[in-house]
């Protein structure tokens, strides 16, 4: 009784020295477990470049650290005692607990880590409600920005985001982690009440580019959008300047333009879902002799990203899978055309 109450004292008011003579080494216990299942230290020596005698003081330290004797030295090769036999019953679980340790700390912080996501208007106007219920579902908080590419560029160089999902390639910089997604095709959409020649044809006639001279051009407003500047080197290929150009500051709003006024306009394939309640005024097919594409991108800084990639993959994945089965399928309900000119990069 009188040694019970002395322990329980000791508990209560020296729990360091409990805790002090408790722990043992996982070091010393890997190389228990090591020696006990060769019955070699110099094998055991060799194998983990160490020197048999700093095998042995390790084997002595956790003899000492557990209170109990683990081989019967005096034989060769080497053999277990009862306390020995019982401690590698134990040692492989408490070995491999502490190996996975850090993998389930990561998988819980990830759970709980902040992402700070910028977000191009493209993608905003189109995939975005998915993209971040999925995200919120798998991090503690979500920050989500919405910008035009120039300033979102600019953000991310300032590092007010984590990740950033935005197309084409203003960050060639060493210091970016770059992983293309998907890629759309631009398309020339025109209302139909414009009568277009020869549209069906890969090779641009005289008759079509006068044509598409003369009616109305319909192009985004936004100094700081990627789409602007891509249409007007598309433009530039084409050789053509229209000779009445309006501005819209959305997709929904371009679309609704080309299709009450009958005029035409150059946007990629997503963008023109954006204004899919005026679909039925327009037509949309590939430029004619010109491939122009648009490449959808998660970026992030490649030192965060080699410190710890799983956000940059988390929205990487996330926004395949809602591509993949939620994009699709609205891609699908307007046109299975439309479909064809939005590819996932494998």
């Amino acid at each position: 009784v009188v040694k019970l109450k002395l322990l329980i004292l000791i508990v209560l008011f020296f729990p360091e020295r409990v805790m002090k003579t408790a722990l043992i080494s996982l070091d010393e216990l890997y190389l228990f477990v090591r020696v006990a299942k060769s019955h070699f230290i110099n094998l055991v020596a060799k194998e983990e470049g160490m020197t048999p005698s700093a095998v042995s003081q390790a084997i002595f330290r956790l003899e000492k650290d557990v209170g109990f004797e683990l081989f019967q030295r005096e034989s060769r090769p080497l053999k277990l005692i009862a306390a020995g036999k019982r401690l590698l019953e134990e040692a492989p679980k408490l070995l491999l607990t502490a190996k996975e340790l850090p993998l389930k700390l990561k998988n819980h912080a990830l759970s709980e880590a902040t992402l700070r996501l910028g977000i191009s208007e493209s993608v905003t106007a189109t995939m975005a409600p998915w993209v971040m219920k999925e995200l919120s579902q798998k991090v503690g908080t979500l920050n989500t920005v919405s910008l035009l590419t120039k300033p979102l560029v600019e953000a991310l160089r300032s590092d007010q985001f984590d990740v950033a999902i935005m197309p084409d390639p203003l960050l060639q910089e060493e210091r970016w982690y770059r992983k293309a997604v998907y890629v759309e095709d631009f398309l020339l959409v025109y209302g139909k009440g414009l009568q277009l020649p020869c549209v069906e044809k890969e090779e641009r006639s005289h008759e079509l580019m006068a044509a598409l001279s003369r009616a109305p051009f319909i192009g985004y407003s936004h100094e700081g959008s990627s789409d602007a500047r891509a249409v007007e080197q598309i433009l530039l290929s084409m050789e053509l300047n229209p000779a009445k150009h309006l501005e819209a500051s959305s997709s929904y709003a371009l679309v609704g333009l080309v299709g009450e006024l009958g005029g035409w306009s150059i946007i990629p394939a997503t963008n023109f879902w954006c204004g899919r309640q005026f679909i039925e005024k327009c037509h949309a097919l590939a430029i004619p002799s010109i491939h122009a594409t648009r490449t959808m991108w998660v970026v992030t800084d490649k030192a965060r990203y080699e410190e710890d990639p799983r956000l940059a993959q988390l929205v990487e994945n996330t926004v395949r899978h809602v591509m993949q089965n939620s994009m699709y399928p609205e891609l699908k309900k307007v046109s299975k055309e439309l479909l064809k000119h939005c590819r996932l990069v494998r």
